[in-house]
């Protein structure tokens, strides 16, 4: 669990941090990670937690999953790792969407075993959102375009247009889903070609879904947005792209992920809630 501990960042006396829980018992293990930069994003992976900074010196951060000490600090100057990371194929991927790399936005390939780049970063349009699926890397560039990767070559192999700034990506055994947060829309994409097959209006406007248990997973926008406290979380059917369930958690949700069996969901009360589907 990633924690921000003041709406302006980390500092020496409140720093940011990641927390381990253990799920057999729902209690946290050890003391949380201190991170030595503001945290933008993580994923789980090789064995490690991955966490991309905000701002600061563009390394990326790898802390040891079992531990919780961090084991390395990646660098690739003159590209600052930022935005999003995804773990996949094998590889670190990460979404580099910062305006001091003058090249443009860029996608990166690390290899976890030397903790080194691999190959030339792969320039796209705006990525703030990533997922590894059905054998490729899939960007929901925020420019306005679903974009599948091949992992092996690092090359663009779909691409198809949006007509929203998409903000999350989930892959399914038969599917791609992307939320657009702005249109409350679900769109579901062919995983081999990237083309759509359907768009869904939803009564909650979904932003960065989790895939588990058979089902989709979303917070509302709402809850992002600053302006109202929207404390829902509703599960999704893949098969017709309705709501079949609707949680109400009694505080905004800033995340979700799927694990163990369960739904974990991050709230502004600054607990983790755990839900176990039936």
């Amino acid at each position: 669990m990633l924690s921000r501990t003041t709406p302006t960042g980390c500092s020496r006396r409140r720093p940011c941090t990641v927390t381990r829980v253990d799920p057999r018992t729902n209690r946290i293990v050890g003391q949380p990670t201190r991170l030595p930069v503001e945290p933008w994003s993580l994923a789980v992976g090789a064995g490690s937690v991955w966490v991309t900074p905000n701002g600061a010196d563009g390394r990326l951060v790898r802390i040891d999953a079992h531990t919780g000490l961090i084991t390395a600090r990646i660098s690739a100057h003159p590209v600052y790792f930022g935005s999003v990371v995804a773990v996949g194929g094998g590889f670190v991927w990460t979404a580099n969407d910062d305006e001091r790399y003058k090249h443009g936005s860029t996608l990166s390939k690390i290899d976890p075993a030397a903790n080194r780049v691999v190959g030339r970063p792969l320039e796209v349009g705006s990525p703030q959102s990533l997922a590894f699926g059905r054998g490729a890397l899939w960007d929901a560039d925020h420019s306005g375009w679903l974009v599948k990767i091949d992992p092996a070559t690092f090359k663009v192999v779909a691409r198809r247009r949006l007509d929203f700034g998409p903000h999350g990506v989930v892959i399914t055994r038969d599917s791609v889903f992307v939320a657009d947060a702005h249109g409350s829309r679900l769109v579901e994409a062919d995983p081999v070609t990237a083309k759509t097959r359907r768009v869904a209006k939803l009564s909650v406007a979904p932003i960065y879904p989790a895939v588990g248990a058979g089902s989709i997973w979303s917070p509302s926008a709402e809850s992002w947005s600053g302006s109202a406290i929207d404390d829902r979380v509703v599960r999704i059917r893949p098969s017709t792209l309705t709501i079949s369930e609707t949680l109400h958690l009694g505080a905004g949700v800033q995340g979700v992920a799927f694990g163990f069996g369960s739904l974990w969901a991050a709230v502004t009360t600054g607990q983790l809630v755990r839900i176990t589907p039936t």
